[in-house]
Parts: C-alpha cells; sequence; structure tokens
C-alpha cells in the first residue's frame, strides 16, 4: 500500500511542476491548498476523487492512480486540457478570475446557482440574454468567445454539411474560400418559429456556409413546400440579419407575432411588404410594416437529399 502511495505523490508532484505551483493545480481540480500538501506528503485520495482529478487534468484514471502509462504523454494532455476553450472553460476561468462563487454570481445576474453550475458543467444551453448579463458582471468575459462554441459531443455528417457549432470544419478548400459551421436554431415555416435569433439557446448543431462575412449569420431548417422546387423541406438556409433585403431575394420574415415565412421579396409597397412563393400551389403573402418583426436575407442553400 506504501508503494502506491510514494507513486502517487510523486505523480503528483510531477503535475505540480508542470502547471507551476500546488496553488494552480488546486485551482484546476477544485480542491484546497492543503489538500495538495497532503497528497505530496503520501495521503492517498478516495476513488472518486480520482475520478475527479482526472476529469478535471485531462490525464487518465489508469496513471493516476496505478501508474500505468507513460509519464509525459500524461502530462501532455493536462497541458491539453489546460487550454480548453470551450464556452464552459471560457466562462468558469472568468468567474474565477472575478474571484465570485457560483452562488455570488448567480445573484447578481438574477440566475439560479443551479443554472449556472450546469453551464460550467456543459449540461445547460444559454441564451444571449444571459451572456450579456454575464459580460457585464465578468470583465474577463468576451461574448463572441463565449457564443462561438460548443460543449456537445462532436457532430459531424459524412458530407461535412452538419458539424458541431463553433467546430472548424475539416475540408480541403480552394484557396481563398472560408468556410464555418452556423447555428442551427429552429425551423422556418408558415408557423411559429420556437427560436427566435434575439434571445434564444444556441444548440451544438452546426450547418457548413462558405464565405459568409456576416458575423451573426444562423441556419434554419425549412418545413412545408411553398418554396419547391428550388428549396425543399429539410434543406438548410443560411440566413444573413446583416444584409439589406433587396426585391427579388430569397429571404426569411419574421412576424411580431411569431410566424415565419421563407418567401421571395417581390417588392415592397407602400407600407406593405409583398412575399411570393416558388411553388404556384401558394398564393402570395402581404404583410404591413407593423406586422413585421424582421426580414433578412437568405445567403445560402443547404440541399438534403433524400433516398426514396
Amino acid at each position: 500500500m506504501q508503494q502506491r502511495q510514494t507513486a502517487f505523490a510523486e505523480r503528483v508532484k510531477s503535475m505540480v511542476d508542470r502547471v507551476g505551483s500546488q496553488r494552480e493545480l488546486a485551482r484546476r481540480i477544485g480542491v484546497s491548498g492543503p489538500t495538495i500538501i497532503g497528497w505530496l506528503a503520501g495521503s492517498t485520495p478516495y476513488e472518486s476523487t480520482f475520478r475527479k482529478i482526472s476529469e478535471k487534468t485531462g490525464v487518465s484514471l489508469e496513471w493516476l492512480r496505478d501508474g500505468r502509462g507513460d509519464d509525459e504523454t500524461e502530462l501532455a494532455r493536462m497541458n491539453a486540457a489546460a487550454s480548453d476553450n470551450s464556452p464552459r472553460a471560457i466562462l468558469k476561468r472568468a468567474r474565477e478570475t472575478a474571484a465570485l462563487s457560483l452562488t455570488q454570481l448567480a445573484h447578481r445576474i438574477g440566475r439560479e446557482a443551479g443554472y449556472l453550475r450546469a453551464l460550467e458543467d456543459g449540461s445547460a444551453r444559454i441564451s444571449e440574454a444571459t451572456v450579456e448579463l454575464l459580460c457585464r458582471e465578468l470583465p474577463a468575459l468576451d461574448k463572441e468567445a463565449l457564443m462561438s462554441g460548443s460543449d456537445q459531443p462532436a457532430l459531424v455528417r459524412e458530407d461535412g454539411s452538419e458539424g458541431t457549432y463553433g467546430a472548424t470544419p475539416n475540408l480541403i478548400l480552394p484557396a481563398g474560400t472560408k468556410a464555418r459551421y452556423l447555428p442551427l436554431l429552429s425551423w422556418a415555416q408558415a408557423g411559429a418559429l420556437g427560436a427566435g435569433h434575439v434571445d434564444d439557446a444556441y444548440d451544438y448543431t452546426g450547418v457548413l456556409a462558405f464565405d459568409v462575412s456576416d458575423r451573426k449569420a444562423f441556419a434554419l431548417e425549412i418545413r412545408g413546400d411553398s418554396m419547391s422546387p428550388g428549396i425543399n423541406e429539410g434543406d438548410r438556409v443560411i440566413v444573413c440579419p446583416g444584409w439589406e433585403p433587396r426585391a427579388g431575394d430569397t429571404v426569411v420574415a419574421r412576424t411580431v407575432d411569431g410566424d415565419v415565412y421563407c418567401k421571395v421579396l417581390q417588392r415592397r409597397v407602400g407600407e406593405k411588404f409583398v412575399l411570393i412563393s416558388e411553388n404556384p400551389k401558394h398564393g402570395p403573402i402581404e404583410l404591413s410594416r407593423d406586422e413585421v418583426a424582421w426580414i433578412y436575407p437568405v445567403g445560402q442553400v443547404t440541399k438534403i437529399f433524400r433516398r426514396d
């Protein structure tokens, strides 16, 4: 038993040396300084603590607990974990930099501490309004960084048309072409849109888009056949809030009542917008300026091919 304790103490020392101090290692794991001192002196954690150390540092449980594996490889894993730039890691680092507990931060922004804990665990989604509240209280927090990634497992379609929002597409692209995954928010149809762009949770699903400079661009999935055969049910459209809609553009329009339409902006007549469908079975729609919450152009369409 003493041999295992001594070996564990040596591994703790190597971890301390790698991160620079006992205090830093304690911070990364979420334990007190005296706990680290105790481990260096030969005490052995419970099994649950071994697992916690493994999860927090990135080293394998087998190496940590039993010394199996290569020391340098495991310490390299710990360095990789320390450079975690996922939204939950960014949020946690900003909170710790501000020296605030979850309870203190929750009180300041008017949220539940349990919800903030879930955000830092990567098990809850976040709204743009909550991000803005957090940025107000945490000077080290960057809004774009917090909203530009996902803590969910990687999601990849074989054709590359979808991936985890925030991930870098694994594609070979022509020179000068840029690609990124945009957040898939909800359905666009002649009905209620379940998630709006202003203040709703971003999902982890991302839709591939090419050379879209609009930083607020997002993707919507189409339901219905009003735009067939050009845009069919299940296809994804890339919506660009930063672009000015013009007559003849395919657009997504949302009413103040929450109805959403993917149509062609035919013209604007006085205080009315006239939207038409590609499918002749569907007649035009007229909306007054007061009825329209927003109209954004569609920049690209991602076709979803299905086998009959």
